[in-house]
């Protein structure tokens, strides 16, 4: 008859598990967020960060003594690894579940009757775990094509906490050894309902000034841009009225424009005030290049009424600022650039041991030292990924392959 519990500890399968187990709880706890302009809902943050302590104890069955010793032996080697897992599965039961695990200590069993006569000894265990039991990975986008910038839509997933996200972008331009990869690939968690409510085009903002929207410029993204003429003014010069603020969710942002100017000689920019006042010079600069490039300007807010101004100045060249993406990132962020500009793919996973990359000349490496953030980890509901890829080149709207996968969180059972 087989046994009600069995488990597996790292290489060790089929461990007896003796009735009467201890599987902890998972352990949740309330901070105050950060994001000052969250929602009441969302005002408290709730982690589950604590580790669960499993206390067990298993049977270990020699054919003699040396055979028991051997057993119990490779438990206390299991058992100390700095990293494992616990694989569990009830008797009859569909599916297993898996503990990672930290490095625990391994009592000496009893030296008690069954030991010495049978080749029989009970370990009690006390295994620090990750407080969650995870399930089988499950698959959310299987080479999905989709076009930059885009809001990927993520359902409802499986599971009783929060996943991490383990999510590859790959170009799909290109071929394998053309050496015009990926610049910068961008992901972000969010809950607006399409990419227009953070994409903006600069051409449809206010012209009345010194901009003037431009279709004759090369490669822009819907087919025009803002242009500041040169030495139209040498001073800062706002352009606004291309983001509407009513269309932006409430919440920070890092902000990124598409932008390039017309020569190299002069000194032109485009710049971003983190306030209001008009008598200030932006506090995030950026020197623009001769072709275009996603500039990031740094992080802003929007509380639902505040006009967003993209400052830009002109002194001997003229300049163009195409479009303007908000990052969202109250719910997390990861960002990949590559300054040699030849990757194929990238892999946002969860900690920078998972982050990974490919470049088109297949060099495959840790992707941990170019990656901004520890990775994605997605509420069970309600939310999409917005993703930004940026190619070596002019493209406005590269297009993009996203595969997604996580492994569901449970409680204990599943």
């Amino acid at each position: 008859m087989a046994e009600y519990l069995t488990c597996n500890i790292g290489s060790l399968s089929g461990l007896t598990v003796m009735p009467d187990p201890d599987w902890g709880t998972v352990t949740r706890e309330a901070e105050e967020s950060e994001n000052i302009y969250a929602d009441i809902a969302t005002q408290l943050r709730v982690s589950t960060s604590k580790l669960r302590h499993l206390k067990f104890r298993v049977k270990l069955e020699g054919t003699d003594k040396d055979d028991l010793i051997s057993q119990e032996n490779a438990l206390r080697m299991e058992v100390s690894k700095v990293t494992n897992t616990l694989t569990l599965m009830p008797r009859d039961a569909t599916n297993s579940v898996t503990f990672n695990l930290l490095s625990s200590p391994c009592p000496i069993a009893a030296f008690d009757y069954p030991y010495d006569h049978l080749n029989v000894a009970i370990v009690s265990l006390e295994l620090v775990a990750e407080p969650w039991a995870l399930g089988s990975q499950a698959t959310l986008y299987d080479a999905s094509a989709q076009t930059s910038p885009a809001l990927v839509d993520i359902g409802t997933l499986t599971g009783q906490g929060d996943p991490p996200l383990t999510l590859t972008v790959t170009r799909a331009w290109g071929t394998a050894s053309d050496g015009v990869g990926i610049q910068m690939a961008v992901c972000a968690l969010c809950n607006g309902d399409a990419i227009g409510d953070y994409f903006f085009e600069c051409e449809t903002g206010d012209m009345s000034g010194a901009w003037d929207s431009d279709d004759t410029v090369l490669n822009p993204s819907a087919g025009a841009a803002a242009k500041l003429p040169s030495a139209t003014s040498t001073s800062w010069t706002a352009l606004t009225g291309f983001a509407d603020p009513a269309t932006l969710p409430q919440g920070r942002y890092r902000v990124l424009v598409r932008a390039k100017t017309s020569s190299e000689d002069g000194d032109n920019y485009v710049g971003m005030r983190k306030i209001t006042e008009s008598a200030r010079d932006p506090k995030t600069i950026r020197e623009l290049d001769t072709f275009w490039q996603w500039h990031d300007l740094g992080d802003w807010v929007n509380y639902g009424g505040n006009t967003f101004r993209l400052y830009g100045k002109s002194e001997s060249s003229s300049l163009w600022a195409d479009c303007v993406l908000f990052v969202p990132v109250d719910w997390g962020y990861v960002w990949y650039t590559d300054d040699a500009e030849n990757t194929d793919s990238v892999t946002f996973g969860w900690l920078p041991y998972e982050m990974a990359y490919e470049t088109t000349t297949a060099v495959v490496g840790s992707a941990a030292a170019r990656v901004q953030g520890h990775g994605l980890k997605a509420p069970l509901s309600g939310f999409k990924l917005l993703v930004m890829v940026e190619p070596k080149g002019s493209d406005p709207a590269p297009g993009f392959i996203v595969d997604a996968s996580y492994l569901p969180r449970w409680e204990m059972w599943r």
